[in-house]
């Protein structure tokens, strides 16, 4: 479902009704193109109330580039699959936030995607990272419920991304990469 308005911008407040009719309607996986500098209490119950439902919730983790502890809201919380972003050399983008909060890095410059106006455009960010790993979520998710009758854990699920993830940066977890870079060639 759409939180944002036509420009991209929203409220905190926008979110949390997207999250509560995700849950309200059985949505099993949110794709979080989208953060904040900031967090409430109210957003951080909201989040942990899907999270204990099983919904597995990824989210951008943002465009503050090196910055020190620079990823924003929903993806700072623990709950939530942070994403950051590399090249299709498997470098960090420039741009992408690092920190202890990085979970896992995927394709995030010069994706070609949609773009207004009926039109394609390569664009480059955490926004784009994101929807790569809420799809192999997706996928996942498909195939647990195809093969065992029932949807994966948001553990399982993290257990599985950092399986099918190479190891980049510092060994084991990092704050550019988080445990490495996803790619369904490595499954």
């Amino acid at each position: 479902i759409k939180v944002l308005g036509d420009s991209g911008e929203g409220s905190i407040d926008w979110i949390i009704s997207g999250l509560e009719w995700c849950m309200a309607n059985g949505i099993h996986v949110a794709s979080m193109s989208l953060g904040s500098s900031s967090g409430s209490n109210e957003f951080y119950e909201v989040i942990k109330k899907a999270n204990e439902k099983g919904m597995i919730l990824v989210a951008a983790a943002g465009n503050e580039g090196a910055a020190i502890d620079s990823v924003g809201y929903p993806a700072s919380y623990d709950e939530v699959i942070s994403v950051a972003a590399v090249d299709i050399r498997e470098k960090r983008g420039s741009f992408s936030s690092t920190s202890k909060e990085v979970d896992i890095a995927a394709a995030g410059v010069q994706v070609l995607s949609t773009y207004p106006g009926g039109k394609y455009a390569n664009l480059s960010g955490t926004s784009m990272a994101c929807p790569h790993i809420a799809g192999a979520v997706a996928l996942f998710q498909s195939k647990s419920l195809i093969r065992y009758q029932r949807f994966l854990t948001p553990s399982e699920i993290r257990l599985l991304l950092e399986m099918y993830s190479e190891d980049l940066g510092a060994f084991g977890r990092d704050n550019e990469y988080g445990f490495g870079v996803f790619s369904f060639d490595r499954i």
